[in-house]
């Protein structure tokens, strides 16, 4: 029997706030996705997906009832693994996108500042999972 990894975040606003919302918009859209006949055509689709957006939802309330302890501790079993790093993965990409947006309507490169903050947060915390799961003992 194998001990899963555990990963471990410091709870500061900006990491609570890209956790939180990275799981936010994750869930959100498996839950689009499932109204939609080409990415969910079964009912046993419909229900993966589903049983993702609960996933998603029960580890967002996690973080945020651990948010006052200013840390929170992850199991990372498979599933759990998958979901944070697609999530943090998704997320990242759409806050990069948001500071090209920013920066090309205001002419200003400052103006995406925001975002890519956003996004590297994004990244450092998908990257925590990755070594937490293949370098236990990093």
């Amino acid at each position: 029997m194998s001990v899963e990894p555990t990963l471990t975040y410091q709870l500061d606003s900006t990491t609570y706030k890209v956790l939180t919302e990275a799981l936010e918009q994750h869930a959100a859209h498996q839950e689009l996705l499932t109204r939609q006949a080409q990415f969910a055509p079964t009912t046993e689709d419909r229900m993966t997906l589903l049983h993702e957006v609960l996933h998603a939802e029960e580890l967002r309330r996690t973080i945020e009832a651990a948010h006052s302890a200013g840390q929170v501790s992850i199991t990372l079993v498979p599933g759990t693994y998958q979901l944070l790093t697609e999530a943090l993965s998704g997320y990242h990409d759409d806050q990069m996108h948001a500071a090209e947006e920013a920066t090309q309507e205001h002419d200003d490169p400052d103006d995406g500042d925001p975002a890519r903050q956003a996004a590297a947060i994004a990244d450092r915390l998908h990257l925590q999972a990755v070594e937490a799961a293949y370098c236990p003992h990093h």
